[in-house]
């Protein structure tokens, strides 16, 4: 357990290592670090890596050549001086790899993906996604709330929040997108722009107020727990001291459906994947046969656009698992997973497995990404796995759907009666 004096030392320094930060180890061996995706990466080399743990421990840049030779003593050659130091701290700052102490705002918003203005309008011309939200907190907030918004984008949750009355709204958004978040405020009446403060940094390296009642998010993906919706969560409410604070969405869970894809942009490509080729193909399916027997198609699997007429549901949706968000389970929890059989009642020419979600806003509003559905949201995708094999009448299938390492995936496994592999995501 560190001591008290370490951590003392270590907030008094003028930078850190922001909490956000990420390690990766690389094809080729090499150790790698990001805040973001978009953030950019940085090889860790073993000087940047003794730098990072210097300035945890509280040292001032000016000190960490010096202790960087004392740590490295027995080395004589190739490490950096001070001018060289200087500049990896520089990068390593532009990078949002290192934050400065007490920092609330990021100097310029990471320009990833969600940072784009017509991402943003895709999630806000959802209607579904949008009224469901909106209900829900319109539920759960009044006057004597105070509500954390995570990953707020252009600010629609936390303007839900307002509209209901809350006391005190936090908006925590790290990329570009902040900006029109920052525009919205400065264009609400005096009393509203009071009650709203906006943090555009990183929720890991954000001030949480001591007085949040309510959390509100909207984190999923395609996949829904591919944006960090767990471990964003589990640090957020780990951080709260309010330990009956409300989160909105309350859990997710996670469905598997077995189709037969007879329509849409799919139909062609993966009757083709699961089957032989026709008799009028023959004159130039024989070379793109040869060329699919060396592809891998192991582990395939995309977020595609299903619209209920492409597919002709061949099985009831299963219900994998479901995982608790207010709060989420921790990193050491046992990762949920199922198995379950389908039993098949007719031929399947283009067979594929669809791995959906809802979003249990409350325990009376939904949404999700599942074709077909009453609470089915609009810029969501369902996860297509195909099976590489068209299935016969009386056959049994074995399906099996877990979490993957850090509760960052939704994994899912398809096999024959025999143990033959049909199809995966792993």
């Amino acid at each position: 357990m560190a001591s008290k004096k370490s951590h003392d030392s270590a907030r008094k320094s003028s930078l850190r290592p922001a909490q956000a930060l990420r390690f990766r180890i690389d094809p080729t061996g090499e150790l790698r670090a990001a805040v973001s995706a978009s953030s950019g990466e940085f090889n860790l080399t073993p000087e940047i890596i003794e730098l990072l743990c210097l300035l945890q421990k509280g040292s001032q840049p000016s000190e960490l050549e010096g202790r960087l030779r004392t740590r490295f003593r027995k080395i004589t050659e190739d490490l950096p001086d001070s001018r060289e130091i200087s500049a990896l701290l520089q990068d390593l700052e532009d990078a949002q790899c290192l934050v400065r102490a007490g920092v609330q705002e990021a100097a310029h918003g990471l320009q990833d993906g969600f940072g784009d203005a017509w991402i943003q309008w895709a999630m806000l011309a959802d209607a579904p996604r949008c009224q469901a939200y909106q209900k829900a907190i319109q539920d759960a907030v009044g006057a004597n709330s105070h509500v954390l918004d995570v990953g707020a984008g252009s600010g629609l949750l936390s303007l839900y929040a307002l509209e209901s009355g809350a006391g005190k709204v936090d908006a925590i958004e790290e990329t570009a997108v902040a900006k029109s978040l920052k525009q919205l405020r400065e264009n609400l009446s005096e009393g509203l722009r009071k009650r709203l403060q906006i943090h555009n940094c990183n929720s890991f390296d954000a001030r949480i107020p001591s007085t949040v009642t309510h959390v509100v998010s909207e984190l999923f993906g395609n996949d829904p727990l591919q944006e960090g919706v767990v471990p964003t969560l589990r640090n957020i409410f780990a951080r709260i001291d309010n330990k009956q604070a409300v989160g909105i969405p309350e859990s997710c869970s996670i469905f598997v459906q077995l189709v037969d894809v007879v329509d849409g942009p799919l139909h062609s490509r993966l009757s083709r994947y699961a089957g032989k080729m026709a008799a009028t193909e023959k004159q130039w399916s024989g070379a793109v046969e040869k060329i699919r027997n060396t592809l891998d198609f192991h582990d395939v699997s995309f977020a595609h656009m299903i619209r209920p007429g492409d597919v002709k549901k061949c099985a009831a949706a299963k219900k994998a698992f479901s995982i608790p968000l207010a709060p989420p389970p921790s990193d050491s929890t046992s990762r949920p997973a199922a198995s379950f059989k389908i039993d098949i009642e007719q031929k399947i020419e283009a067979p594929a497995l669809l791995i959906g979600f809802r979003a249990h806003l409350t325990h009376a509003m939904s949404i999700s990404n599942i074709p077909g559905e009453k609470d089915a949201c609009e810029h969501w995708s369902p996860l297509v796995v195909p099976l590489n094999r068209a299935l016969t009448s009386k056959e049994i299938i074995q399906i099996k759907v877990s979490v993957g390492e850090h509760w960052e995936r939704v994994t899912a496994i398809a096999s024959d009666a025999q143990g033959k592999h049909l199809g995966a995501r792993e």
